[in-house]
């Protein structure tokens, strides 16, 4: 059983300042979001490649590119979707990001 953990949000945490979305290009900062750079940190800061016994970080970054959707909907929220096993862990990769 795969559970499913999504949050939306409107503002986005750059360097520990709150950006409003609506003042930067949200298309932009959907890219950065799906960026390999991101997934890399995410795959470090929570030890996804052991979880996911990847042999390669790459592997492991993929895994978890597979299980994010990351997109933005019609009213301009960025919404964040992780799949997992686990619920809490999807959870705190999805607010993460």
């Amino acid at each position: 059983m795969r559970a499913v953990f999504s949050v939306g949000f409107s503002g986005l945490m750059i360097g520990g300042i709150l950006q409003n979305a609506a003042g930067l290009n949200r298309d932009m900062l959907t890219c950065i979001l799906k960026s390999r750079t991101v997934a890399d940190a995410v795959v470090e800061r929570f030890q996804l490649g052991q979880r996911y016994r990847a042999s390669y970080r790459e592997d492991a970054v993929r895994i978890l590119q597979r299980a994010t959707r990351i997109f933005t909907t019609r009213d301009g929220i960025i919404a964040v979707t992780v799949e997992d096993t686990d619920p809490r862990l999807a959870a705190e990769i999805a607010t993460s990001t």
